[in-house]
């Protein structure tokens, strides 16, 4: 169910006891469908597996009432934050896609989607792979098969003094722990997922 394209009739319709229940977008929801999904959502989730999903940069989280409708809060970084995963990622859609043969993604194309701003997460990596097995017709999907990456749309914004003595402190974290980034945020007495938003955010690099 997909909190962007309609709000309520999916979840009454198609629900059935015992069902998983995945609710996509919850932070579309204007406040009118935010309750009546929570209501709806304290029936369900007596017969029922109810997960959603919550889309944010850190500053605008789900509100206290929709938090308690759940039982586990899982953080997922932005995929643009979390490139080492690319490659499994990429391995298990074209496995899907194409279950009875062998397609490869030549390491050049792997570094090349790291290297890529997803700003539709893993929807978008999927769609731009799909898309170029149907190009190609081939199993072997090379760098001059994929798209061009779009150009970015805003511009790298200026460090204040402060988040550059913050950029630092980062940087000096993640160099100590040889780049591991579950050992730098250790480190630094933050969660990964929060270390993730500092990187993208400051421009931290290697």
């Amino acid at each position: 169910w997909d909190a962007r394209i309609d709000p309520m009739s999916a979840i009454q319709g198609s629900a059935r006891p015992g069902a998983v229940l995945l609710l996509c977008h919850l932070e579309s929801l204007a406040d009118p469908a935010r309750i009546a999904l929570i209501r709806t959502l304290d029936v369900l989730a007596e017969d029922r597996t109810v997960i959603g999903t919550y889309c944010t940069d850190g500053d605008s989280p789900p509100g206290p009432d929709m938090m308690a409708r759940f039982v586990d809060l899982v953080e997922v970084p932005a995929l643009r934050d979390r490139g080492e995963d690319i490659p499994d990622i990429v391995e298990a859609i074209l496995r899907s896609a194409a279950p009875d043969h062998t397609v490869r993604a030549t390491p050049e194309v792997l570094q090349e989607l790291m290297r890529r701003d997803w700003p539709d997460n893993v929807r978008q990596l999927r769609r731009v792979l799909l898309t170029t097995l149907d190009r190609t017709g081939t199993y072997d999907i090379r760098k001059s098969d994929l798209p061009p990456a779009p150009q970015p749309t805003k511009p790298r914004r200026r460090l204040t003094a402060l988040q550059r003595a913050e950029q630092e402190t980062v940087r000096t974290a993640l160099v100590a722990a040889g780049w591991n980034k579950h050992e730098a945020a250790a480190a630094l007495g933050i969660s990964r997922s929060t270390l993730y938003r500092k990187i993208a955010a400051l421009g931290v690099n290697d």
